[in-house]
């Protein structure tokens, strides 16, 4: 796979960041032990090594960088046990990573969680780790801005990246970039354009660079509605969001319940004109309920556990900017 990966890269002209190893014991954090992290860095250190002998000399200028796997949140600053796990954890790999690959930038990625801590605490904490580990010039420290996940707000994420910004030490010089979800986990659907220029235009003043996770995910064309990736292009060429005209609403809107299963079923007819129409929102009584992407096959269908709430629920288009058309409406009642 990674062979097949570094070889298209190349042709296309890409640059790949590789990552090395990782393990789903890393989220039991209360069983964590520092033996069972070593062990797992040192076991990174050895895939590197194998991939370093199997694909640099080949790829040099397209195995560009290495990722770390490992996700760090900032609930680790309640324990100072954790942090100097994680700083010896982390310089098992830079040591290594560094010695054997010197030309290699190594990019880390950590999320944060506003119920875990304040900007203020989650700042302090990534000073004090970096301060300590040993990243060199060129390294890069890239948060994930955890729109998407919904670990953060909109309204608050600059706020976390303007604290952020005061933890990144002169020296080595680390480059301090944005890691921008292009998703809404609420749904696990396709964030639109606009909130993503939102999300970038919020940060920009505290940043120096942009990756996204993930494009190949959400965006690519070979995976989802193509006028998602168009739009984006667009974006980029001209540096301003596509013009489009405000969707227009649903039709024949039907309603009704499946007893045996507690189900309500939404189905409607997309709007007759569907281009750049990107998905439908449901509510019920005005409140998100749904987000139904647009599908190809034009099937328009919503189904939602009722637990025994009645009420009113309405759909609407939106566009590929985030751009809502009316609200069309029926109520479920007894």
């Amino acid at each position: 796979m990674l062979e097949n990966c570094l070889r298209n890269a190349k042709r296309a002209g890409f640059k790949v960041f590789v990552g090395l190893n990782f393990n789903e014991g890393w989220w039991d954090v209360d069983s964590l032990t520092p033996k069972w992290i070593m062990g797992q860095m040192e076991l990174g250190n050895k895939v590197a090594e194998e991939l370093i002998n199997c694909y640099k000399e080949r790829y040099s200028d397209t195995m560009y960088g290495w990722y770390w796997v490992w996700e760090v949140v900032n609930s680790c600053c309640k324990k100072q046990f954790y942090l100097d796990c994680l700083i010896d954890a982390l310089n098992v790999n830079l040591d290594f990573l560094h010695q054997h690959t010197e030309d290699m930038p190594f990019l880390l990625s950590p999320f944060m969680n506003s119920e875990a801590g304040t900007p203020e605490e989650c700042s302090r904490m990534w000073q004090y780790i970096l301060s300590k580990a040993h990243f060199k010039d060129g390294d890069i420290f890239a948060p994930q801005d955890c729109v998407g996940a919904g670990w953060l707000t909109i309204d608050v994420v600059a706020e976390w990246f303007k604290s952020l910004s005061k933890a990144i030490p002169s020296f080595p010089k680390i480059h301090f970039w944005a890691n921008i979800e292009m998703f809404d986990q609420r749904f696990w659907t396709v964030a639109p354009l606009g909130r993503l220029k939102l999300q970038m235009d919020l940060l920009r003043p505290y940043v120096s660079g942009f990756i996204s996770f993930a494009y190949s995910h959400y965006y690519s064309p070979a995976l989802k509605n193509p006028l998602i990736h168009n739009s984006y292009v667009e974006y980029v060429q001209k540096g301003t969001l596509p013009i489009c005209e405000s969707p227009l609403p649903v039709s024949n809107l039907r309603i009704y319940t499946d007893e045996n299963k507690d189900e309500v079923i939404l189905e409607w007819k997309p709007a007759k004109e569907k281009k750049g129409v990107m998905g439908y929102h449901v509510y019920r009584d005005d409140v998100l309920i749904g987000n139904v992407q647009y599908d190809h096959n034009n099937v328009c269908r919503y189904k939602w556990n009722i637990q025994g709430k009645l009420g009113t629920y309405s759909v609407t288009s939106y566009d590929i900017c985030g751009t809502e058309s009316e609200k069309i409406a029926l109520s479920l009642v007894k």
